[in-house]
């Protein structure tokens, strides 16, 4: 009974660090009062970057990253699976905008960054490549949503069929997929 309690507590934990809507404040900060209201309406790295430059990018970027790391690092092993979906969730569906969110990229990577450090080198060079390969032919119209879930599909498929299946790798890959799902328009572009 303790150890459930103590897991639920964690993935609680879990769920209000991802929910914390660090790319709304910021922006808002920097006078735009309601980012939801501007570009794709999500307050991602992405969005905010667009909105107000490439800095924002940047720094969305890393405190995202970071805070989902950071929660990582401190969470115990047992209620780390856990923990990853709540971040996820978290980070899409946070209370404090009105259930709205970020696409998890910079989360994801935060995760795998502290459970799997080699995937999340692996998944910037391939958002990297899908970056540079969706450029050139679209000139920039949807790189990095299309370069996301480039990266995103190579992840999915590189845990499938390199890591062996326990719960940490399911839970990476529900996160994996979530994120995909949140760029589905992107996805589409991507292949059609």
């Amino acid at each position: 009974m303790l150890f459930e309690l103590s897991t639920l507590f964690w993935g609680m934990c879990a769920y209000f660090v991802g929910a914390l809507p660090s790319g709304y404040l910021i922006a808002n900060c920097a006078g735009i009062s309601d980012i939801t209201q501007h570009g794709s309406g999500t307050i991602g790295a992405t969005n905010v970057g667009r909105q107000l430059g490439v800095s924002y990018f940047f720094l969305i970027f890393f405190i995202d990253a970071g805070k989902a790391a950071a929660i990582m690092y401190v969470l115990p092993v047992y209620a780390r699976p856990l923990g990853i979906i709540m971040l996820m969730l978290g980070n899409s569906c946070s209370p404090f905008i009105r259930f709205g969110g970020g696409k998890g990229v910079a989360t994801l990577i935060g995760i795998m960054t502290i459970a799997y450090v080699g995937y999340a080198f692996v998944f910037v060079m391939m958002w990297l490549a899908g970056l540079i390969g969706s450029m050139f032919p679209f000139r920039g119209r949807h790189a990095v949503g299309k370069a996301s879930s480039f990266a995103l599909i190579v992840i999915i498929f590189n845990l499938l069929k390199v890591r062996p299946m326990n719960v940490l790798t399911c839970s990476i890959i529900f996160a994996a997929l979530w994120s995909l799902y949140m760029h589905k328009d992107y996805v589409k572009k991507l292949f059609f």
